[in-house]
């Protein structure tokens, strides 16, 4: 059984921002295996920053919308995802410099945080989105 997977209920009806979601949600799974599976370190840290990379992107793409769209809910939404990526910045940071290795809790935090943040806060923009005709 995978630890995370894609499930229906994740679409939030941006084509876009679904199939970005869909890869973080793949990415975290890599990560949780790589970990799971003691790949060491080195494995690890290289999806790790994969991940840390990619959300960053995603995050322009969500603000992108939410800032043509005059999404009234965006600083709200951005500053999630500047709480979310600082965090992801440290801990990759903590794990790049050797003080910290990615224990499989770092893969719970980040399976919690995302469909969470999907759920919760990127639902009500895809529902705003859809009604602006950009789903």
């Amino acid at each position: 059984m995978a630890f995370f997977e894609w499930k229906d209920e994740y679409r939030v009806g941006v084509k876009v921002v679904d199939q970005q979601h869909r890869r973080l949600v793949n990415l975290v799974e890599e990560l949780y295996e790589a970990m799971k599976m003691g790949k060491g370190s080195e494995g690890a840290k290289r999806v790790l920053k994969g991940l840390v990379d990619y959300t960053k992107s995603h995050f322009r793409t969500e603000e992108e919308f939410m800032k043509a769209s005059s999404y009234p809910g965006f600083l709200a939404h951005k500053k999630e995802h500047e709480d979310l990526a600082a965090q992801a910045e440290e801990l990759l940071y903590q794990v790049e410099k050797g003080k910290l290795s990615v224990p499989i809790e770092t893969g719970k935090f980040l399976k919690d945080w995302l469909s969470n943040h999907i759920m919760e806060t990127d639902k009500k923009m895809g529902v705003f989105l859809a009604k602006k005709g950009l789903g």
